[in-house]
C-alpha cells in the first residue's frame, strides 16, 4: 500500500490509476482464466516457483514493517535517548520500533500459518479497517495530489514493466490458486476486485506531498495488512508442503511442515534485516518490487515457453541491471532513472516468448493445454 504513494508523488493521478487498474484487473483475471483442473495441475507443476513467490512476499512484508517501524520516532523515547547522550544511544528508538514491529509480525505470521480462523479474521479487519479509515480521512489527501515531480513521459516508458508484474504475478500466488482450485466462480472474483479498489483509494487519501500522512491509525493499518499477507502466505506454504507428500508417506508430513516453517523464519529474517535502520529505505523497497516486475513474471513466462534454468538466468542477467537503472537510477549519479532502459529486457522477453521452442514443453505450451504451464 506504499507504492500508490510513490506513484502519486512522482506522476500524480495518472500514476495511481495505472497501478490501480492493472492491479485490480490482474487479480480479478485469475477467476476467469483458471479452472479447477488447470489450477491444480499448474500448482503441481510449478510448486517450487510458487513457493519462492510466497517466501519473497513474506520477506517483503517483513521488510516493510521493519522499515516503517524503524522510521517512527516516538517523541518521549527520542527525548529520553538523547538525554542519555551518545550517537548510538540516540538511535535507540529506531531499533526499539524495528524490534517490536518485526517480532510482532513474525509471531502473527507463524501463528497464522497453523490455523484457519486467524488470518481470515485479520483479513476481514483489514478490509473493514480500510473503509473505516477512508471514512475518517475523507479525501483530504486527494486535494494534495498535483501533476507529480517526474516527467509524465517516464511513466509511459515504465508502464509496460508495471503492467507485466501486476498482470502475471497474481497467477503465481498460492492463495489465489487455492481459491481457483476450489471452484470459486467469476462473480466471487469480481466482488474481490471491487473490495480491493477501496483499499487502494484509501492509500491515496493518506497522501501528502512529503509522502504518507503517517498517523498512528495509518501505521497500525499498514501493520495489520502486512501481517495478514504474511499469515496467508505462511499458511499456504505449510499447506503446500503437506500436500506435496505422497499419501503413502504420511510420516513425512510433519518434517515437511517443519521445513516450511524454517523457510518462513528465514524469509522473515531476510526482510527484517533489509528493513533495519541501517539498510531500510525507499530504494530497497523498489528493489523488492523488482522481484514482482522483473524476476517472477519473466521466470513464469519463460518456463511456460519451455526455457531451462540457464536460459532464464541469462535473461535475468540482462534484465535486472536494466530494471535497476530504469526504476532507481545509476548509482553515484544525479541523473536519476533512465526509464527507457526497462524496455530493453521487455523486448528481449517478448522475443524469447514468441520464438519457437523445439522441445516437448514448448509444444505443450503452444497447444494451450495449461495457462502458464
Amino acid at each position: 500500500m506504499y507504492l500508490p504513494i510513490i506513484l502519486l508523488r512522482e506522476w500524480g493521478w495518472r500514476g495511481f490509476w495505472l497501478f490501480a487498474i492493472v492491479n485490480v484487473v490482474g487479480a480479478t483475471a485469475v477467476g476467469f482464466l483458471w479452472t479447477r483442473e488447470r489450477s491444480r495441475e499448474f500448482v503441481e507443476r510449478r510448486r517450487s516457483l510458487l513457493r519462492l513467490f510466497s517466501l519473497a512476499t513474506i520477506s517483503f512484508q517483513a521488510f516493510f514493517v521493519a522499515w516503517m517501524a524503524g522510521s517512527v520516532r516516538h517523541p518521549t523515547l527520542a527525548a529520553a535517548a538523547e538525554a542519555l547522550g551518545g550517537a548510538g544511544v540516540s538511535a535507540l528508538p529506531a531499533w526499539l520500533g524495528w524490534s517490536f514491529g518485526t517480532a510482532s509480525l513474525a509471531a502473527l505470521a507463524l501463528a497464522g500459518s497453523r490455523g484457519e480462523s486467524g488470518w481470515r479474521t485479520l483479513g476481514a479487519i483489514v478490509t473493514l479497517g480500510s473503509l473505516a479509515l477512508w471514512w475518517a480521512y475523507g479525501v483530504e489527501g486527494w486535494s494534495r495530489v498535483g501533476e507529480g515531480a517526474a516527467p509524465p513521459g517516464e511513466l509511459w516508458l515504465l508502464a509496460p514493466a508495471i503492467a507485466l508484474g501486476f498482470l502475471v504475478c497474481p497467477h503465481l500466488d498460492l492463495s489465489f490458486q487455492r481459491v481457483a482450485a476450489s471452484g470459486a466462480g467469476p462473480i466471487a472474483w469480481i466482488v474481490f476486485g471491487a473490495s480491493f479498489l477501496p483499499m487502494l483509494l484509501f492509500a491515496a487519501s493518506a497522501y501528502s506531498p512529503a509522502g504518507a500522512m503517517a498517523t498512528g491509525s495509518l501505521v497500525v493499518w499498514w501493520f495489520l495488512q502486512c501481517s495478514f499477507t504474511a499469515m496467508v502466505h505462511a499458511r499456504e506454504l505449510r499447506a503446500s508442503a503437506a500436500s506435496s507428500a505422497a499419501p503413502s508417506a504420511a510420516p513425512n508430513a510433519a518434517p515437511n511442515a517443519r521445513g516450511s516453517t524454517a523457510m518462513v523464519v528465514v524469509a522473515l529474517l531476510v526482510g527484517a534485516i533489509a528493513g533495519s535502520p541501517l539498510l531500510g529505505g525507499e530504494s530497497i523497497y523498489l528493489r523488492f518490487l523488482g522481484l514482482y516486475g522483473a524476476i517472477f513474471p519473466a521466470a513464469a513466462l519463460l518456463l511456460w515457453r519451455g526455457y531451462r534454468s540457464l536460459g532464464i538466468l541469462g535473461y535475468l542477467a540482462v534484465a535486472v541491471p536494466c530494471f535497476e537503472i530504469g526504476f532507481i537510477g545509476r548509482p553515484g549519479e544525479a541523473a536519476g532513472r533512465i526509464a527507457w532502459a526497462t524496455l530493453l529486457p521487455l523486448g528481449l522477453l517478448l522475443g524469447l516468448v514468441l520464438a519457437p521452442i523445439n522441445n516437448g514443453a514448448g509444444r505443450g505450451a503452444r497447444a494451450g493445454a495449461v495457462p502458464l504451464n
